[in-house]
C-alpha cells in the first residue's frame, strides 16, 4: 500500500492531465471520423440533387445549405485538431 501512495505522489499532476487530454482528443477525433461517411454521403447526394432540381430558388437554397454544412464540417475538424 505504501508503494502505491509513493508512486501516485511521484507522478506530477500535469502528466496525468496530459494523458487525460490526449485520450479525450483521440476520443473526439474518433467520434468525428465515425460521422465522416454520413457527411460524405449527404454531401454527394446533395450535389446530385442540385443538378436535378427544376426550381432555381430550390437549387440556390440547397447550395447554400450544402455550403453551410461543408463550412461547419471543416470548422469542426480544424477546431478538434487545434485542441
Amino acid at each position: 500500500s505504501g508503494w502505491r501512495q509513493q508512486l501516485t505522489i511521484s507522478v506530477p499532476p500535469t502528466v496525468d492531465q496530459n494523458v487525460t487530454v490526449s485520450l479525450n482528443q483521440r476520443d473526439l477525433q474518433s467520434e468525428i471520423e465515425t460521422h465522416r461517411d454520413v457527411y460524405a454521403s449527404l454531401n454527394g447526394t446533395g450535389r446530385k440533387l442540385l443538378s436535378s432540381l427544376a426550381s432555381q430558388d430550390d437549387a440556390v437554397m440547397l447550395q447554400h445549405r450544402l455550403d453551410e454544412m461543408n463550412q461547419r464540417w471543416h470548422h469542426l475538424k480544424a477546431k478538434s485538431m487545434a485542441i
